[in-house]
Parts: structure tokens; sequence; C-alpha cells
């Protein structure tokens, strides 16, 4: 592991699951029509509202009948992406940083600071 303790290893895969999580959460959600749903920290079903408006006044029949289901469905697919990968890096991160690793050091929370 290049000279990586496995719990330097944990922590660092940990950090960039909650990365990942993050940026998948404020990321914007469109629909296959460019119509913007919000992110999953955001939701937003107005615009989508608006434009299924628009149609029925107009009397269009579009390849998305319902945009606010559509805009709910594509938000909840991805918030449970998001809240898995976030769920895991902030457990990894605790565990890293609490759990020792069988020897009779402290966790690393806990530990001291080296002395110079």
């Amino acid at each position: 592991m290049c000279g990586v303790s496995p719990r330097v290893f944990v922590a660092l895969v940990a950090a960039v699951l909650v990365v990942v999580g993050v940026v998948l959460g404020v990321m914007q959600v469109q629909l296959s029509d460019n119509t913007p749903c919000g992110s999953v920290f955001s939701t937003s079903t107005k615009q989508a509202g608006i434009n299924d408006g628009v149609d029925r006044i107009g009397g269009r029949t579009t390849a998305i009948p319902n945009r606010v289901a559509a805009c709910r469905d594509n938000t909840s697919g991805r918030a449970v992406i998001t809240w898995v990968l976030l769920g895991m890096g902030v457990a990894s991160l605790i565990g890293a940083a609490f759990v020792s690793t069988g020897s009779s050091r402290a966790p690393l929370i806990l530990r001291p600071p080296a002395s110079s």
C-alpha cells in the first residue's frame, strides 16, 4: 500500500466518498428536455410545473407528460445514491478515527500529539 497505514487508507477512501456524495447532492438534476429540477439538497419543481401548464394550455403533447412527477423521480433516485455515499463515507471516517488497530495504541482521535 505504498507505506500508507490501513487506517489512513480507509480515511482517504471515506473522504472521497463524502466528497462525491456532496458533489452529487449539489449537482442540478435535469429532465431530458432540459427542464431544471433543482438538486438533492434543494429540490425545485417550479419550472417543471410551469412547463406542464404551458403544454396543457397550448394543447401540446410532449415526451414527458408529467414533468413534476418526473422531476421527483429523478431527484429521489439521485438522493438514494447521494445519501448512501455520504453515510458510508461518514461511517468510515468515524471508524477510522475512533477504532483502535488492535495494538496498545489509542485510537487516532484520542491519541496525544507526538512530542518532537
